[in-house]
């Protein structure tokens, strides 16, 4: 009698180590889950960021084509050199780095012009450099 209480005693304290232990593993797997989506979601959070802010620039530039065509076009074609703010580095969470850059200019007609704006952005992420580029052709 005394023995059966011995191996039931064993058997509780096996049972109370498994539960803790699979208690453990569904605790980490948890807390691993919580940390990775967290990640996920800031990242997408930057990537819709950056989309806006480079969306804001193109808007910026077509603003720019419609109240001063002929500035805009020398801009465009290299003829002038852009403004000190036309690139900037945005102060925000994760620091945007905002670049402007113009390429495939073309004359194609009489009066008709045509150039590809491309706005990269530049940002850190959990201690990587992520960049985007938004694209745009203009043309008059």
């Amino acid at each position: 009698m005394k023995n059966q209480n011995f191996i039931r005693n064993g058997q509780t304290l096996v049972e109370t180590v498994f539960t803790i232990a699979v208690a453990g593993l569904l605790l980490a797997g948890l807390v691993f889950g919580v940390i990775y989506f967290t990640k996920a979601a800031r990242s997408a959070r930057y990537r819709a960021w950056a989309t806006n802010l480079g969306q804001e620039k193109l808007e910026a530039l077509r603003s720019l084509r419609s109240n001063s065509s002929e500035n805009f076009w020398q801009i465009a074609s290299g003829v002038v050199v852009p403004p000190a703010d036309f690139d900037e580095s945005l102060t925000t969470p994760a620091e945007f780095l905002r670049e402007t850059a113009f390429s495939e200019y073309q004359d194609l007609a009489a009066g008709t012009r045509k150039v590809k704006a491309t706005v990269t952005l530049t940002w850190r992420d959990s201690g990587a450099e992520k960049s985007l580029e938004v694209s745009t052709y203009f043309t008059d």
